[in-house]
């Protein structure tokens, strides 16, 4: 498998909420940078309460065929994440965000989140009018729950 070609590996997500263990499988695409470590080519699902972004290098066990446990988020992305809701896809925005060098993805036909590069983030908001300071901004880990 050469270094740059993407596959999908099957990622066990393990952590502890409000003291009891959670296990987390996800279905990921993702880029082998060297034995055990991955850059994520996606994000772990939006309703996921411990997110992994588009661009975090990860170290991993290997479980055995494309079976992962993640052991850290070794280098967090150099992107910013933002949720949006009602976002879309139209072609020029798709565009004009590869063109900065990010990327977004949308989950149920809506619920978008765009991964921005950080220094691109006033360029991005100047140019298709959407000002991602007023999205919900996340990281990686586990998600705050707001009441």
């Amino acid at each position: 498998m050469e270094a740059t070609e993407s596959v999908e590996i099957c990622l066990t997500i393990c952590y502890r909420l409000e003291d009891e263990e959670v296990n987390d499988v996800q279905l990921l695409r993702v880029t082998p940078v060297a034995p055990e470590r991955f850059l994520l080519k996606q994000s772990s699902g939006l309703f996921s309460e411990y997110k992994v972004f588009f661009g975090d290098e990860i170290v991993v066990q290997s479980l055995g065929g494309n079976q992962y446990l993640l052991l850290a988020v070794i280098e967090p992305s150099t992107m910013r994440h933002f949720f949006f809701m009602g976002s879309g896809s139209p072609t020029a925005l798709t565009t004009g965000l590869h063109e900065l060098g990010g990327e977004w993805e949308c989950e149920m036909g809506g619920l978008t989140t765009f991964h921005i590069p950080r220094d691109q983030v006033e360029d991005f908001s100047r140019r298709f009018g959407i000002n991602p300071k007023s999205g919900s901004e996340m990281f990686s880990g586990v998600q705050p729950f707001d009441c």
